[in-house]
């Protein structure tokens, strides 16, 4: 049963991606990219079981468009697939109802509000108070099934719709307008085609920001193969003959504000001593420091190994590291925008 619910999800992940795909193309996350997993559920026999479903995650940090913008797909989701019931929930509980609470029924409190608030066809849904001798808490799987029964009306009052509504106006552009923000940065060439091609990786470098003690970064760098060992992001480190590029880079707003409230010493190799200049030019201080803050960034989360970069940039061969293609340069405006700022 368990393979066969796996290949079912499976296909199901796929039609989620292939409906939200042209959203999902044009934004840009300010830490993590919205990841979609296959969950079996809990284990059978367990009170609160949860059938075979599919479970998405993204750290935001202080970025509430993200939030608001998975909010945005998953709405859409329940739109396009009307089978689809979604919940959002962070820390603090349950998103939506967070945000609607001076227009929710005063009973749903904190307590009682898990499995009880869904989007299902592109609307909120509230399951309705228990009554005796329900329980207080609604187990996931009987919350799931009077979602789907048509017995108990369950779409929520027009002033909860208005609320969310109100709060997704504008959506998914004021998104992908905070998602955008060019800026141009120096870097050795390797750098810049891996910065290119996976455009994320920006928030990975300034998540590792400030870095370690040079001790630290030492230590780390013994510990590597000797493969592992050659690659570098500083100019210095490069093969011989390799050069510096001032290439346009795409930044979320937030990313590039974290950035310049960043108050941190580089290493001797990422100072403006060492900094290359591209050939033939005289590229403005600005670029220089941004390109030699994202080497140094990159550089300490490729020794320490995190899982946020690893997959990224420790590829099966050290020549990987230099990407063929650019996926931005796909892109029309991003063409424009480097053409003008190269």
């Amino acid at each position: 049963e368990a393979g066969e619910a796996v290949a079912f999800l499976r296909s199901k992940l796929c039609q989620v991606f292939e409906l939200l795909d042209s959203d999902l193309r044009k934004h840009l996350w300010h830490r993590d990219p919205f990841c979609v997993e296959v969950s079996l559920g809990s284990d059978l026999g367990k009170k609160n079981e949860v059938e075979p479903h599919l479970v998405g995650h993204v750290r935001t940090g202080e970025c509430m468009e993200d939030v608001w913008f998975v909010i945005y797909l998953l709405r859409r989701l329940t739109q396009l697939q009307p089978d689809a019931s979604c919940r959002v929930v962070d820390a603090d509980g349950e998103v939506l109802l967070i945000e609607a609470a001076l227009v929710v029924p005063r009973w749903l409190s904190e307590d009682v509000a898990p499995y009880r608030c869904w989007l299902r066809g592109g609307e909120v849904h509230l399951l309705p108070k228990p009554r005796p001798p329900e329980p207080f808490r609604l187990p996931a799987k009987d919350g799931l099934a009077r979602l789907r029964s048509a017995d108990v009306p369950t779409r929520a009052k027009d002033k909860v719709q208005a609320a969310i509504a109100t709060k997704l106006q504008g959506f998914p552009a004021e998104a992908v307008e905070h998602s955008t923000h060019f800026a141009r940065a120096v870097l050795p060439k390797s750098v810049a085609q891996l910065l290119l091609a996976f455009p994320q990786l920006v928030a990975v470098a300034l998540d590792h920001l400030p870095p370690p003690p040079a001790a630290e970064l030492q230590r780390l760098r013994k510990s590597l193969s000797d493969n592992e060992k050659s690659v570098c992001f500083d100019c210095e480190g490069q093969p011989s003959g390799s050069e510096t590029v001032c290439v346009g880079l795409r930044l979320t707003q937030l990313q590039y504000a974290r950035y310049r409230g960043l108050r941190c010493q580089l290493g001797q190799r990422f100072t403006a001593k060492h900094w290359k200049q591209p050939p033939a030019a005289n590229i403005e201080e600005k670029a220089m420091l941004l390109g030699s803050h994202l080497a140094a960034g990159l550089e300490v989360a490729y020794l320490q190994s995190t899982s946020s970069a690893v997959a990224a940039l420790r590829w099966p061969s050290v020549e990987a590291l230099l990407p063929e293609g650019c996926p931005w340069f796909a892109d029309d405006a991003f063409s424009r925008h480097h053409s003008s700022s190269s």
